[in-house]
């Protein structure tokens, strides 16, 4: 059996802290934007696009509904809300629901 090879280019990192204080992501829309972003872009070429983070509550929910809402043409707060029927426990912190609201 062989273990499946990672190309660079099919990988993309984007570091934001999970933290309700807005100090301790001084970009934190920006860069949770462009990780959505970049989902549209790996979807849009036909890949698989796997999101995780440590526990799948409130990064990779975010970015999710971000993407979601993009492709989907609906509001970031209803694109979580579909998010959060696969992940129920997905309840983004309150700083990335306040990105979502805006």
């Amino acid at each position: 059996m062989t273990c499946p090879r990672y190309v660079v280019a099919d990988h993309a990192s984007f570091w934001v802290v999970d933290s309700a204080a807005v100090d301790d992501n001084a970009h934190a829309g920006h860069v949770l934007r462009e990780a959505a972003a970049a989902v549209e872009r790996f979807r849009a070429e036909g890949k698989t696009v796997l999101l995780h983070c440590v526990r799948a509550e409130s990064r990779t929910p975010t970015v999710a509904a971000l993407y979601g809402a993009r492709v989907a043409g609906i509001s970031p707060v209803q694109a979580l809300a579909a998010v959060q029927r696969t992940l129920p426990d997905a309840r983004p912190n309150a700083v990335f629901m306040g990105m979502l609201r805006r």
